[in-house]
């Protein structure tokens, strides 16, 4: 049995046969959940998106088969990082982002609002397709002005590499 990180690099498994000589035929399934790296397909690379169970069997020349499941428990910290403060004129937060970690597909979108539920940022559509870039935020403006101190709210929408998507809501306070 195997634990593994969701958005982990992928797995290396090799079965570790006492004589591959004798060995005619690998089956892994299901097999679009291996990547066979040797033409005996006697080492692999798993890259599972979600908990699931492989099953591999080994035919030696004389037609004996041996079978092994493997059951591969996918653990799916959601790593997603959300401050709760801009401070514009800082060297190191000047920019308020939504932070992602292992796991995390893409942001599909993110939006901040002022206490009114005006519009204040958005994340360009065309930035949505990644997890988290230095230059992605907000900085603390609007229409080229700076905005005022105070609260403001936030809503995004973020994939999971096993597909399911979170909505984190919050507020930052943003100081000048």
């Amino acid at each position: 049995d195997l634990e593994l990180e969701l958005g982990e690099d992928d797995f290396t498994l090799g079965l570790g046969l006492s004589n591959p000589a004798t060995i005619d035929t690998i089956i892994w399934t299901p097999a679009e959940s291996v990547i066979c790296l040797t033409p005996l397909c006697d080492s692999v690379i798993l890259t599972p998106v979600q908990s699931s169970n492989i099953s591999v069997t080994v035919i030696d020349e004389n037609g004996c088969e041996a079978t092994d499941d493997i059951d591969i428990t996918l653990l799916s910290a959601r790593r997603v990082y959300r401050p709760n403060m801009l401070l514009p004129s800082s060297q190191i937060n000047n920019r308020f982002m939504i932070q992602t970690g292992q796991g995390v597909d893409r942001i599909l979108d993110f939006i901040i609002y002022d206490r009114w539920g005006n519009t204040m940022y958005r994340l360009p559509e065309e930035l949505g397709v990644h997890p988290t870039s230095r230059d992605d935020g907000w900085d603390g403006r609007k229409n080229g002005r700076d905005a005022e101190e105070g609260v403001y709210v936030y809503i995004a929408n973020i994939q999971f590499l096993d597909g399911e998507i979170i909505t984190y809501k919050g507020h930052l306070t943003l100081i000048r």
